[in-house]
């Protein structure tokens, strides 16, 4: 009795700080105590164990890419002068540092699928937490906004702008500031698409409770993603649920579903249903802005080694809304030759896990597989991306990485025996 209680706490404990560390790099990044973020505390002392086991570290060549990236864009600041503005150097070390760091930290943490799984297990609660509290937020009640603002204090300046609809207003098609506990509405956005085929792995496994469990889940992503009014990620997250409808139902429930959803479609035709910024006649006019910026950009005499504070400066304060057009405003040409390899590299090795694992019924693999390419192709429409180190891609990629190169093994035992 005394062991089973033993253990018991052991696993209690393991996932305490795992849950601790996890929770203060995705989501505590704005969470200041003197100087730094909790996130860099969190991530600088990890290096202790990162050092105690500095023979177990694993990497694989997209990491490798990562870090040339990493150093080139480094080298590029002194030539481009970048390196003498504070935002430089907190890019530097208070994102790029960070997801090498939490890269490492995985690669020698992750030995066993069991391992990969208490991450899962970590996010769908995380999952969840930040889908009510976003929920919360649209509907304006207060615990929401509190919550959101503990986590994030950053979030209460961005909201300044926004008290009198605050005050009488019950939801916020139109406005966009529905940041959960991100921080920032786009970092949701960001958050519920990609984590979105994670979190929501039961719905490929077999069996009733798995299918209602995933289908809860998706559900849930779907109205949480109509609320934030983000729209690639409502159209990344609607594409991915009808890739399960398709993948996943069989004949006759596709059908039901079919006809379930030209009854609805005929129902609300004739209602007068606000789809907010959702809807495609929505102004453009910011981003066309952006593109004329980009524009003059190509007159100036950063193209080659680029110059990110000089370019915004210049053209607005604004980055791109692409992660290859940021990537060159960043670091030039020379940037955006190693960042194509690195972005290609990922984005097709992402693809050929994904469908290899699929194939071979590896959810856990393959589910993380899709969340990467989810990534990929929303960094293709704003200015957060591999470029800016934004840390939400390396755990879904760690996760990827190590998960299939664990089934590898797996499958190398199995001949043996």
């Amino acid at each position: 009795m005394q062991l089973v209680r033993g253990v018991s706490k052991n696993i209690f404990v393991n996932y305490a700080l795992l849950g601790f560390f996890l929770f203060s790099i995705i989501f505590l990044g704005a969470y200041r105590i003197g100087p730094l973020s909790v996130r860099n505390y969190v991530s600088f002392a990890s290096i202790i164990y990162l050092l105690s086991n500095i023979k177990s570290i694993r990497i694989d060549i997209g990491f490798r890419w990562y870090v040339i990236y990493v150093v080139t864009i480094i080298f590029l600041g002194f030539l481009n002068k970048d390196y003498q503005s504070i935002d430089f150097w907190r890019t530097i070390f208070g994102y790029h540092i960070v997801c090498i760091l939490l890269y490492l930290i995985l690669s020698v943490f992750i030995k066993t699928k069991e391992h990969i799984s208490q991450i899962i297990r970590i996010l769908l609660l995380f999952y969840i937490f930040n889908c009510v509290v976003s929920i919360f937020q649209f509907k304006n009640i207060y615990i929401g906004w509190v919550i959101g603002q503990i986590i994030n204090p950053d979030v209460t300046s961005r909201l300044i702008d926004y008290e009198s609809q605050l005050l009488y207003s019950d939801s916020f098609l139109n406005l966009s500031i529905i940041a959960g506990i991100c921080g920032f509405v786009v970092a949701n956005g960001y958050f519920l698409a990609t984590y979105l085929p994670i979190v929501s792995r039961p719905i490929w496994n077999s069996g009733k409770k798995n299918l209602i469990l995933g289908s809860l889940i998706l559900t849930i992503a779907v109205v949480t993603s109509y609320m934030i009014q983000q729209r690639m990620a409502f159209i990344l997250i609607i594409s991915y649920v009808l890739f399960i409808i398709y993948r996943r139902l069989n004949f006759l429930t596709k059908i039901f579903l079919i006809i379930i959803f030209i009854v609805i479609c005929l129902f609300s035709s004739g209602l007068d249903i606000d789809m907010g910024r959702l809807t495609l006649d929505q102004s453009n006019e910011d981003r066309r802005e952006l593109f004329q910026q980009f524009n003059s950009f190509l007159e100036s005499g950063n193209i080659i080694c680029g110059g990110y504070s000089d370019y915004l400066t210049r053209f607005g304060g604004i980055g791109q809304h692409n992660t290859f057009l940021d990537t060159w405003t960043r670091s030039g040409l020379i940037g955006l030759f190693i960042y194509l390899i690195l972005y290609i590299m990922i984005f097709f090795k992402s693809i050929v896990v994904a469908y290899q694992s699929y194939l071979k019924k590896d959810h856990v693999t393959a589910t993380c597989s899709f969340a990467c390419i989810i990534y990929l192709l929303y960094s293709t429409t704003h200015s957060t991306g591999l470029q800016s180190g934004d840390i939400l891609f390396w755990l879904p990629y760690v996760l990827m990485v190590f998960s299939f190169n664990l089934g590898k093994t797996d499958n190398r035992r199995m001949s043996k025996l």
